[in-house]
This record gives C-alpha cells, structure tokens and sequence, in this order.
C-alpha cells in the first residue's frame, strides 16, 4: 500500500507512522523540519530501508508537479547508503 499526502500548513501538524512501516517524505521547503518519536532508542544495526526511487514500488514523487528535477534533491547520507530492492516475498524490516 502506498498513500501520500501534501501537508502545507504550518501549524506543526503530526501524522503517526506505525513501527516497521516503510516511509518517506519530500519536503517542498529548505528549513523543512520533520522529527520522529520512537517507541526504543535509536540502533543503527537493526536499521534498514529502501532506495526512494526503486522501480518495483514506483512511487510516484509528483516531482515534475512540484518543478523539481530529480538531480535538484538532496538525499541524506543515510539514505544514499539504501541499496534494497523490494521484494514482497521477503520481510525486510
């Protein structure tokens, strides 16, 4: 299941994200903050994730909606590292 929403208000609007629930964001603007309640500390060892463009999900980013070109982003260091693919015969969280 994939879903997206465009939130462009700044009343500090939280949305919750289940454990173990695959997710990623585009923020439209520089000083974009996002923060993450977590229900254990941090431990990068069990950490995993997904590259943002792979094709098996294709999730559709509305770049070209947004007038952003995909050489334009900025992904994080932490995410660069991502080289899974998506296979739903596996559980890879």
């Amino acid at each position: 299941m994939v879903w997206s929403f465009t939130n462009r208000t700044k009343n500090k609007t939280m949305f919750y994200i289940p454990e173990g629930f695959a997710h990623g964001f585009l923020a439209l603007e520089d000083d974009t903050e996002f923060m993450y309640k977590c229900t254990d500390l941090y431990s990068p060892e069990y950490d995993s994730g997904l590259l943002w463009n792979d094709e098996t999900i294709n999730i559709d980013w509305r770049l070209e909606e947004f007038g952003i070109k995909e050489e334009e982003l900025t992904i994080s260091d932490k995410d660069q590292k991502n080289k899974a693919k998506f296979d739903k015969s596996k559980k890879i969280f």
